[in-house]
């Protein structure tokens, strides 16, 4: 399975690149790659190519641009030979390789798997697909629309309840981080004294 590291994102809220948002392994985008080389092939899916250092990971740019995470499916099927990939964001820094590798095992003829929460939203961006869906992706792109939610409602999708998962913190594992104030929690979560408020980040 390869994993694709969402990165393209305008990061308005955040005020700064998220790929490159400071943790205690380097760059956020680089300490995640590096912990899912354990799946297999990791790449980034970028807006354009040589935005931040990649550390040698292999960039997927994207084919339409400005049309959001719907591309670094598009990329991943339409670029690589792989048959199926976790996809994630670059701002869930929290990501466990045992999830995905445990919604990989529960995918079966499915075209998706994804992680249906407790307030009762699926959640498309840690989640694993299967190549089976690139043709109803393509679909959507050529036809200008980018939501990933009407995707899932048109191909097989196995969806797994959140309650099915009680070792682990699905709270923590699918933090996203959007705005500083979110970093900030983070960092003193982590004990990390990376965040400055003066200057929002070192």
């Amino acid at each position: 399975m390869m994993t694709v590291i969402l990165t393209g994102g305008q990061s308005r809220r955040m005020g700064r690149d998220k790929a490159l948002l400071e943790t205690e392994d380097g760059a956020m985008s680089l300490a995640l790659a590096r912990r899912f080389t354990v799946l297999g092939p990791v790449a980034f899916s970028v807006d354009r190519s040589g935005r931040f250092p990649n550390g040698g990971f292999p960039e997927l740019v994207d084919h339409y641009p400005g049309c959001g995470p719907i591309n670094g499916i598009y990329s991943a099927f339409q670029d690589t030979d792989a048959d199926y990939i976790l996809l994630t964001g670059t701002d869930m820094p929290n990501g466990s390789p045992a999830l995905a590798q445990e919604l990989l095992a529960q995918i079966g003829g499915c075209s998706a798997c994804v992680i249906r929460r407790k307030n009762g939203f699926l959640e498309p961006l840690f989640a694993v697909y299967h190549r089976s869906c690139l043709e109803c992706v393509a679909r959507h792109l050529r036809s200008g629309q980018n939501s990933l939610m009407q995707v899932l409602c048109q191909i097989s999708v196995r969806e797994i309840s959140e309650t099915v998962f009680p070792q682990w913190d699905l709270r923590q594992i699918l933090w996203n981080l959007n705005t500083p104030q979110a970093y900030l929690q983070y960092c003193q979560a982590n004990d990390l004294n990376l965040y400055s408020s003066k200057y929002n980040f070192r």
